[in-house]
């Protein structure tokens, strides 16, 4: 690969002068930073939006199930789009390592689009039997292939465009805008279940945000159609498949590894705390649907503040894996008492302070790890490296997390299970970010 030839000095050379760009170039590496991330938002809303209506999904489309039998098969539906997520994470980015991240980024939208598309129009039960169930499997499938590619892809683009002293900040901006996603699914959730009566949302309303996410698509793909590639990939070296996976699970195995394991505790503290508790709320603590809803979107809007502020502090301060090490102790002490004192007391007062005080901490690592990630790995491999180690934990301990919660509530009748769920993951991310002491700084 080109850049592992470089000479050091000229390195160097080459970091100060993108450090301080003319302002021509840096208005346009800003044009294509905005794209990514508006395009990143508008794709993870066509995804997030299956997990906030599993509830009606699971009335609908499964009722012969019975309430809680019902609801596993509609997690586990969710779940689903995550099965397929370690295939695509390694097709997807490998494209994205072959043909560049801007080309990558193009095919997940339209996949996204393809598979929301048919959850849009899908029969329910009472209508077509199986057939809507099977429907929305192979929609979820599309759209967990899709996904695969998608952090992989805006993640190495944002990293590539940005100078040195603020690539944290820039690629905060990737999940920041996912988090974006999170508070117009919640807004548009909130809309539907407070003007719509039971019915309505299980006859139509459910499927509205879907229909949105369908006209919506398009516009990302528009916008991002106008981006440039990264002079990293432009000036690299296109390896071949086989050398790209033999560099990758070989001299990077180790980077590979701390990535992954670093993501395991946001995956899960994402999915339990903002795409998990619509379900949890309204099921576990007998909460109207509106609740959950209002109090998601304020906890999206907790974490789309604060992950580009940690990613400027980590630019600033340098000490991004000191600042992921405190945040994962932070969210672990905290989201056991969080969870009790809901569960006690559940209103949306008490709900809407549970999310944001856990979204806090949650919002410096989703501003960190990626970074992290993006420099653990060089640019030849990055775009798979970044794919695969993300999409696995987020498979294992994200995307199954509302089925493993859901069985654990059913089986020990303990409500407190998601917390208890996250201070485990907790545990195993703060092992694997020992990985990271050994980085080179920038």
């Amino acid at each position: 690969m080109k850049e592992d030839a470089v000479n050091p000095a000229a390195a160097i050379a080459l970091d100060r002068r993108s450090a301080a760009p003319q302002p021509s170039a840096r208005a346009g590496t800003m044009r294509d930073v905005a794209a990514a991330a508006a395009g990143n938002a508008l794709e993870w809303f066509d995804f997030v939006i299956y997990g906030y209506f599993a509830s009606v999904i699971a009335k609908l489309f499964f009722p012969v199930a019975g309430p809680v039998g019902s609801l596993l098969l509609a997690t586990a539906t969710f779940g689903v789009g995550f099965v397929v997520r370690p295939l695509g994470s390694v097709v997807l980015g490998l494209y994205g390592d072959r043909y560049g991240r801007k080309a990558a980024m193009s095919v997940t939208i339209w996949l996204m689009l393809a598979g929301t598309a048919a959850i849009a129009v899908a029969p329910p039960y009472a209508q077509a039997g199986w057939l809507g169930a099977t429907i929305l499997v192979l929609a979820r499938l599309v759209q967990g292939f899709a996904a695969s590619g998608e952090f992989g892809s805006t993640v190495a683009f944002l990293a590539e465009k940005a100078p040195p002293h603020r690539r944290h900040f820039f690629v905060s901006l990737q999940m920041s805008s996912t988090m974006l996603a999170i508070v117009l699914g919640g807004t548009i959730g909130t809309i539907l279940t407070t003007s719509l009566s039971p019915h309505q949302l299980e006859s139509w309303g459910w499927r509205v945000p879907f229909v949105v996410g369908l006209l919506i698509g398009p516009v990302g793909f528009y916008i991002r159609r106008s981006v440039s590639e990264t002079d990293a990939f432009v000036h690299g070296e296109a390896l071949p498949v086989a050398q790209v996976l033999k560099r990758l699970f070989g001299e990077h195995l180790a980077s590979f590894l701390a990535a992954s394991g670093v993501t395991i505790v946001s995956t899960a503290a994402f999915y339990m705390v903002l795409i998990y508790m619509p379900t949890f709320a309204v099921k576990q603590l007998g909460l109207p649907m509106s609740a959950p809803f209002m109090s998601t979107t304020v906890a999206g809007i907790v974490m789309v503040a604060i992950a580009p502020l940690a990613g400027l502090l980590g630019d600033v301060w340098r000490r991004p894996v000191a600042m992921v090490a405190a945040a994962i102790v932070v969210l672990s002490a905290i989201t056991l008492p969080l969870y009790m004192w809901v569960i006690a007391s559940p209103s949306l007062r008490n709900l809407l302070i549970m999310q944001a005080a856990a979204a806090a901490p949650m919002g410096v690592l989703v501003g960190l790890v990626p970074a992290l990630a993006a420099r653990a790995f060089p640019a030849a491999v990055r775009s798979t490296g970044l794919a695969v180690s993300y999409n696995i934990p987020t498979t294992v301990f994200g995307g199954f997390s509302p089925l493993i919660v859901t069985w654990l509530i059913a089986t020990t009748h303990n409500k407190a299970s998601p917390a208890l769920y996250i201070v485990a993951m907790s545990v195993v991310s703060l092992v694997a970010l020992l990985g990271f002491r050994r980085m080179p700084s920038e």
